[in-house]
């Protein structure tokens, strides 16, 4: 038994997947089959120039297609009204692909899709660089050595793996301090803008153990969210997600 996390069995009241992009996708397709929905491409950032420096929250966004780029990623933007517009257009024109969610003619969701090259290279400028903010660097860019698989997370998860979930205990997380809050605080606001209930990503080969509590991403959703929880294989011990809730 874990002091620092608890396991759930009843992960379909435990409100993890409340809010959160990738269950969103499933129930959106869904939408769209029942004509709720409808989804149009949004042309205006097909010729658009790729920006030269990327953000903490264009960082965050473009890690998961730099890190798994053989798989077909969508993010999603939620909350477009309470985003500012000149944010979002500096984030589009990292994607080839660009589509509107309408909901009765009124877009309230953007897709991100096929992430461009040149998007690609700058990440990995920033990389080679130093210049990645710490979130991104913890989750995506720092595989734990202790992982002994060949492929990617996604590869365990289509494997048919037996998966576990658990609770952190927040009180054994080790807080962030108000320096680095302030170094982050647009990568906050934005957390708080689009996943204001809950937030799900697979981090880049973590394993489920102690040391997580000195991860500075699970420091940083700790921050945000009420709850943080993770679900891993139950075999090798790797996550496959690890997100937080406000439910």
């Amino acid at each position: 038994m874990k002091n620092w996390a608890t396991k759930v069995d009843d992960v379909s009241n435990a409100g993890f997947f409340s809010d959160n992009n990738m269950i969103e996708m499933e129930i959106g397709d869904m939408a769209l089959k029942l004509n709720k929905y409808n989804i149009k491409a949004l042309h205006e950032y097909d010729e658009t120039p790729t920006p030269s420096i990327l953000t903490e929250v264009e960082q965050l966004i473009l890690a998961p297609f730099y890190v798994y780029n053989s798989y077909n990623f969508v993010y999603k933007v939620n909350n477009l009204n309470d985003y500012e517009v000149d944010k979002i257009n500096q984030i589009a024109k990292h994607f080839n692909k660009v589509q509107g969610i309408y909901f009765e003619d009124n877009m309230n969701q953007i897709q991100l899709m096929e992430a461009k090259s040149m998007s690609l290279t700058l990440f990995n400028d920033y990389i080679e660089g130093g210049r990645v903010n710490p979130y991104v660097k913890a989750f995506y860019l720092s595989p734990s050595h202790e992982v002994n698989i060949s492929g990617s997370v996604f590869d365990i998860m289509k494997s048919g793996c037996i998966r576990v979930f658990y609770k952190f205990n927040k009180e054994f997380v080790t807080p962030i301090n108000s320096e680095d809050i302030v170094k982050i605080e647009h990568l906050i606001e934005f957390f708080n803008i689009n996943n204001p209930s809950s937030y799900v990503t697979t981090p880049n080969k973590l394993v489920f153990n102690e040391s997580l509590l000195n991860n500075f991403g699970l420091r940083l959703l700790s921050t945000i969210y009420k709850t943080t929880f993770c679900c891993i294989d139950s075999k090798s011990n790797v996550i496959l997600y690890l997100g937080g809730t406000n439910k």
